[in-house]
């Protein structure tokens, strides 16, 4: 029909053999190897600061994140000054799980539970500093709830906030009082300290911002 009229030949699908994969997996290999090679070269002998392959000084997995107000130095206190300590003007929060809070705590202290996920609302901090006492705050692990709680807290403005040394591993350690979920407050043969009193365990929940007794 002319040469305005052609016929196109459509030519199957080809399928690659395994004979002509292999070229084409190793140009790929040696085309990685060059570029992996390249990048070391550039690291060890041009770069000004070259990245070490192996970490010359420990660092820390879990980084608290800059954002929020300015972090003071954490104020710390004592196990035998707590003990010693009337918490008529304090208010002291446990970190940690809330199972484990049941299982155990010091007597007075009420549930906060610490989660690296969500922060304590704004709501929670504003009735902590309503009541204008001293916030004390203890956990326990590595990184310690506690700790990473208080700098929370301090995030969002609240001032008078305390941390425990030690936590509540270190408060049992010593023998100080230990209250459990049934509100008995119990004590080590070695300690001739009072337990402060207090009433039921509560819990203070960071989504709520309200205290909830636990009868």
């Amino acid at each position: 029909m002319g040469w305005m009229s052609r016929v196109v030949e459509k030519k199957p699908f080809h399928i690659l053999r395994f004979s002509e994969l292999v070229p084409i997996f190793i140009r790929a290999v040696l085309i990685a190897a060059g570029a992996a090679l390249a990048g070391i070269c550039v690291n060890l002998f041009i770069h000004p600061k070259p990245i070490p392959f192996i970490a010359t000084q420990p660092y820390d997995v879990y980084v608290v994140c800059p954002e929020g107000g300015e972090l003071r130095g954490i104020e710390k206190i004592s196990a035998e000054a707590l003990s010693l300590a009337e918490l008529e003007q304090k208010i002291l929060i446990d970190s940690r799980p809330e199972e484990e809070f049941r299982k155990g705590h010091i007597p007075g202290a009420i549930s906060m539970p610490h989660d690296p996920l969500i922060c304590p609302l704004p709501e929670t901090v504003e009735m902590l500093k309503q009541k204008g006492l001293i916030v004390i705050v203890y956990g326990d692990g590595d990184p310690n709830s506690g700790v990473l709680l208080v700098e929370e807290l301090q995030r969002e403005g609240l001032k008078n906030v305390m941390f425990l040394e030690g936590g509540f591993s270190g408060w049992r350690e010593k023998g100080l009082p230990v209250e459990t979920e049934a509100g008995k407050a119990g004590k080590a043969e070695t300690s001739d300290r009072k337990p402060a009193t207090s009433p039921k365990p509560s819990v203070l929940s960071p989504k709520s911002g309200r205290v909830e007794s636990k009868e």
